[in-house]
């Protein structure tokens, strides 16, 4: 359990902030004064909570009169009038913001940004998440912490609400926040990764549904020297990638690995020495490396060089994977150079691609300095970059 002051601990960490507890504080920072105008909804907070369950974050919050999500604005902008928008604001590092809004072909969605010093929504992407209402003043949303960026550490939150002419005589927005002192509450999260996934479908596939703008990367060979800077990239871009690694580098790079799953991306197979002839012997040692360093079992594998035979696949399904190979190759490998590298994906990748590039195996600056573009291009034309399990349309699984 945690407390507005910040202590606490345990996986499902607790922050709470009630109107009935910080009445005193919880004034209305309004532009005007007097009575609020009758002619919009007031989004005056009654209470908020925040809470860590496993991988996911709970969010529970009321207001005092009723609103409908399809009234909120998704990407607020200050310096707009008429807007109303109810937003969580994260503080980790950087400062983002998760907006309420209306569902995204049907789907329920958080809106993410970054926030600018002018009050502007920054870079932007929509998330998934789960909501639920208990009535027409209380939401109860969850969302992946990963998908929202967010490690486990501790992080800075508030909730904000905003609506138009609300308060007379000025007719001026009203806006308020929890908690109303301008101090962030604090919540630590613990860190929580998976143990392995759900498997189902075709024992071997080259690419996802072709129905969703999704695409997920594939980094073989690795870990090495470049992992962690690919990594950063993806955490800038807000994205996750799968990376099939290879048994025998895998020594001393325990906090890369886990790195990999903290940051909501997987790890895959590609055998214990990158054997052309993968044996069942191979796939195990590396799944055993895999698992004894992180706790998580490996439900992917990809053949070195792209070898598939119907034996391999066969082997690879008996130990629970699926095999992957791909249907976009930049050929990273041969270094033809950062544009290149880029220009061939952006060109080739299309709804539900499995793209292979590399983050081991050699010099892979060049990789490392394609994939900012690569990740910017692709997003701005609506696609999200997931893990290769959550492409196939399967899940993680979570230890109790």
């Amino acid at each position: 359990m945690q407390d507005p002051a910040g202590r606490g601990s345990g996986a499902r960490g607790r922050a709470r902030i009630a109107g009935s507890t910080l009445a005193a504080a919880l004034a209305l920072a309004c532009a005007g004064s007097g009575p609020a105008s009758a002619s919009a909804p007031s989004l005056e907070l009654s209470s908020a909570d925040l809470t860590q369950g496993g991988p996911r974050l709970v969010l529970e919050l009321q207001t005092s009169g009723p609103f409908a999500l399809t009234e909120l604005t998704r990407f607020p902008d200050r310096s707009l009038p008429g807007q109303s928008w109810i937003c969580l604001q994260l503080l980790q590092r950087k400062r983002r913001q998760l907006c309420l809004g209306p569902p995204k072909r049907r789907r329920n969605v958080l809106a993410l940004s970054r926030p600018s010093a002018d009050g502007r929504a920054g870079r932007r992407s929509l998330i998934r998440a789960r909501l639920g209402r208990a009535s027409a003043t209380r939401v109860r949303v969850s969302f992946a912490m990963g998908a929202a960026g967010l490690r486990p550490g501790r992080v800075g939150w508030s909730l904000q609400s905003h609506w138009p002419g609300a308060c007379a005589p000025t007719g001026l927005a009203c806006e308020d926040s929890m908690p109303a002192s301008g101090r962030m509450a604090r919540l630590r999260l613990d860190s929580v990764r998976p143990s392995g996934c759900t498997h189902r479908g075709p024992a071997f596939r080259n690419h996802g549904p072709r129905g969703r703008k999704r695409i997920a990367i594939g980094f073989d060979d690795g870990p090495s020297d470049y992992t962690n800077a690919v990594l950063r990239v993806l955490d800038r871009f807000n994205s996750q990638a799968t990376f099939f690694v290879v048994g025998t580098q895998l020594g001393g790079r325990t906090s890369v690995l886990r790195h990999i799953l903290d940051s909501g991306s997987e790890i895959g197979n590609h055998s214990y020495g990158h054997d052309i002839r993968t044996s069942a012997a191979s796939m195990r040692a590396t799944n055993r490396r895999v698992r004894n360093a992180t706790g998580f079992q490996p439900c992917l594998f990809r053949p070195p060089g792209g070898a598939v035979s119907s034996g391999l696949v066969a082997r690879a399904r008996a130990l629970g994977m699926t095999t992957i190979s791909w249907d976009v190759d930049p050929r990273d490998w041969t270094s033809p150079g950062a544009s290149a590298i880029a220009s061939n994906v952006i060109a080739n990748a299309r709804n539900g691609s499995i793209v292979v590039m590399h983050d081991g195996g050699g010099p892979r600056g060049q990789t490392v300095e394609a994939l900012p573009r690569i990740l910017s291009h692709l997003r701005h034309r609506g696609y999200r970059f997931v893990t290769i399990t959550e492409l196939l349309g399967n899940r993680f699984t979570y230890r109790r």
